[in-house]
């Protein structure tokens, strides 16, 4: 192999230097010749190097030098503090939902055991929110603690650098980020959509969320409109489908008391089709009781129409801004909503790598300094993020893009500097 190596890189030396005698007989760029001959003699031997420290190259000793014991110590610490700082998040939101609902669970005499069930289904949620700062506080804990009893002194004597020590925890923030996209979408979104239905049901409350819907269909021409949708059955009630030409005059239109959705298409009962001809006259006037259409539309597009960006999975807000898009609404909100479906969960990493940064400030006081930090670093985030950079992007001052991810690439420098300047 390494035989194969250095007669191909003696090939390719050789071509160039008959090309190199060439150029400089022609155009005397002697100097420039002899350079880049220097050059490519020394990648050469570069790559011969390291071909050679490749192949000298131990998987075992790699392996065996890894701290997996200082690891092991490391996560068991940070794990303790993140499920006590993460129990506590949790009971913050949790006793602040139930003050604010209590009036309506009171006066609709709501039973205990739907009270607990509403209290479960905002676990998802509370976790999600507040896990940033919870994996902030832990992280602090761990280290500063290690700190404080001089046992961090202790790594760093035995030659393991501060980055190497603390690398598990920067990659399992790497991966907890990019997990947090999923569980937002298919996990959090879900809970907190049956919590709403559950509370709107026992309350009484009734909800238009899905009443009165009126979309531009992706087929040329034609739009909906329905007076009531049902998600749980994908069902549309007194369904208006029309098409209309480039002049805006109605040349077909169907009526139908009600429709459902099958992997055949929509199905329409008891209706009406009538076509008109250019002129208006009327062309066809035909009744049926059953029919199945064969429209693009799919009850998502539906669904979407009743939420928020931030309470749709991924899919769904991407077709809501298609939806948009197609009907020519301004829709800088829900762009900037729909990144901050993946800017947010990546805040993770910022928090992580501040958190190792400042971990070693201290050797006292440090419950306080945990508390402090985290609190800080909160209130700077949701004050950039959630008071001055969402209104800008809102209001089309920035992009929807700039206004979901310039504070991760504002807080990842000054991050990365900190856990540099750290104590080691």
């Amino acid at each position: 192999m390494k035989e194969k190596i250095i007669n191909i890189l003696n090939t390719v030396l050789n071509s160039l230097h008959t090309l190199f005698n060439s150029i400089k007989t022609k155009f005397h760029f002697s100097d420039f010749i002899i350079s880049v001959k220097n050059i490519v003699h020394k990648f050469k031997i570069k790559c011969i190097f390291w071909f050679e420290t490749i192949k000298e190259i131990n998987i075992k000793k790699v392996h065996t030098r890894l701290p997996y014991t200082l690891y092991q110590m490391l996560f068991l610490n940070f794990l303790n503090w993140y499920l006590l700082a993460q129990g506590f998040g949790i009971l913050l939101i949790v006793i602040a939902d139930l003050f604010g609902k209590l009036d309506s669970y009171m006066t609709n005499n709501m039973s205990i055991p739907n009270i607990l069930l509403m209290t479960v289904l905002l676990f998802p949620k509370a976790i999600w929110f507040t896990m940033p700062f919870v994996i902030m506080f832990g992280i602090i804990m761990a280290i500063s603690s290690l700190y404080q009893s001089n046992e961090l002194i202790a790594v760093f004597t035995s030659g393991i650098s501060y980055t190497k020590f603390t690398m598990p925890i920067i990659l399992f923030s790497v991966f907890l980020s990019i997990s947090m996209i999923f569980i937002d979408s298919y996990g959090v979104v879900h809970a907190m959509r049956y919590r709403d239905k559950l509370f709107q049901k026992l309350t009484s409350q009734k909800t238009d969320d899905y009443t009165n819907i009126t979309v531009k269909s992706e087929k040329e021409g034609y739009f909906w409109h329905v007076n009531d949708f049902d998600p749980i059955r994908n069902r549309l009630d007194k369904i208006i489908c029309f098409k209309i030409d480039v002049n805006y005059r109605m040349v077909e239109r169907i009526n139908a008391e009600y429709g459902v959705y099958t992997k055949n298409g929509w199905i329409f009962y008891t209706g009406m089709i009538r076509e008109w001809n250019i002129d208006g006259t009327l062309k066809e006037d035909v009744k049926f009781n059953r029919k199945i259409f064969n429209l693009p539309e799919n009850p998502s597009v539906f669904k979407s129409s009743g939420y928020e960006i931030e309470t749709m999975n991924i899919n769904e807000a991407g077709e809501r801004i298609k939806l948009l898009k197609r009907l020519n609404i301004e829709h800088k909100k829900e762009m900037t909503d729909y990144y901050k479906k993946f800017s947010f969960p990546f805040i993770l990493i910022i928090f992580s790598i501040f958190a190792i940064g400042v971990s070693t400030i201290s050797k006292i006081y440090i419950l306080i300094i945990a508390l402090f930090l985290s609190i800080a670093q909160a209130i700077v985030y949701y004050i950039a993020q959630f008071l001055l950079l969402d209104n800008l992007a809102y209001t089309g001052i920035v992009s929807p893009f700039f206004g979901a991810w310039f504070t991760f690439f504002l807080f990842l420098p000054v991050a990365v500097i900190l856990i540099a300047k750290a104590k080691t």
